[in-house]
């Protein structure tokens, strides 16, 4: 969600610009984009899966169209974000 000369636009995606794994009871960084025409802030609304075996939580942040989240892990096995193919990295 964006908020810029008082009007809110949300964003439908935010994907990882490669693959990555964080090991179980850590916290990682994942860089992400999003694929829609946009310079600027963005906040990330907190959010927490709970799927078993796949639990993490993803604290609310200001980032960038271009920027860095934070995920903690709460799972007891590695949990992985894959790249989408024809992101930034493989175009």
């Amino acid at each position: 969600m964006v908020l810029r000369d008082n009007q809110i636009r949300l964003f439908d995606k935010h994907l990882a610009v490669e693959d990555v794994v964080i090991p179980s009871h850590t916290i990682g960084f994942i860089d992400v984009y999003s694929p829609e025409t946009y310079d600027g802030d963005v906040y990330v609304e907190a959010t927490t899966r709970q799927q078993p075996d796949h639990e993490y939580s993803i604290p609310g942040c200001i980032t960038s169209t271009g920027g860095v989240i934070s995920v903690r892990n709460a799972a007891d096995s590695n949990l992985v974000f894959r790249a989408i193919v024809g992101s930034r990295t493989s175009m």
